[in-house]
């Protein structure tokens, strides 16, 4: 299953997000894939649905494996709405794995060393495109 708060994907000409705008949640509308309309031409693999997962708050794309049986997806659904608060519409788990997931320098620049060294490769600094523009008056000092 796999939530997203924004999609290229149109339905009879609409955003997918916005489709049911004004409607009370929560619902889970599946949308069959020969109306969808995609902008980047991706191959669309599982089940798309319209998902609104509290009463108030945003409407999501949700998309569900389509090697999952359907009544398995939408139980998998009922169960994340059931076991986890829902805060604006979004999953409390997702938000904190959001929060989690994310890097902080020191960590980037360790996975960088580790990958130099594993890989014999050579970190490059970015260039530093004011100083590429500016030559010595570039240093944004007083």
């Amino acid at each position: 299953m796999a939530i997203s708060k924004s999609s290229k994907l149109r339905f009879m000409g609409k955003r997918l997000i916005d489709i049911l705008n004004g409607m009370p949640g929560p619902f889970l509308l599946e949308l069959g894939d020969t109306r969808l309309t995609n902008a980047s031409c991706i191959k669309l693999l599982g089940r798309i649905y319209v998902a609104r997962l509290a009463p108030l708050g945003c409407a999501f794309r949700l998309d569900i494996d389509m090697g999952v049986p359907r009544e398995i997806g939408i139980e998998a659904v009922r169960i994340l709405i059931s076991n986890d608060i829902i805060h604006q519409g979004y999953p409390e788990v997702l938000r904190l794995a959001h929060i989690i997931c994310t890097f902080t320098a020191p960590e980037v620049m360790a996975m960088q060393l580790m990958l130099s060294r594993a890989y014999g490769l050579r970190i490059m600094r970015r260039p530093d495109v004011r100083k590429l523009l500016f030559g010595p008056f570039g240093s944004g000092g007083g």
